[in-house]
């Protein structure tokens, strides 16, 4: 099964949020990729800075 991973620098807040994030990827999946919602998982994790690499550094 493909997997697409989604990860931020910025927090997510406040993380009763989280379950609107997910209806909108998931529509989103839907609308332009005809991904079925029961397909698609999310994990929401918002890694130290100093822990995530872009661009040969670290924020």
């Amino acid at each position: 099964m493909p997997t697409l991973r989604l990860l931020t620098n910025a927090e997510i807040t406040p993380e009763s949020r989280t379950p609107e994030f997910s209806r909108a990827l998931c529509t989103l999946l839907t609308d332009t990729l005809g991904i079925s919602p029961e397909r698609v998982y999310i994990e929401f994790t918002a890694p130290p800075r100093h822990l995530f690499g872009w661009n040969s550094e670290t924020f």
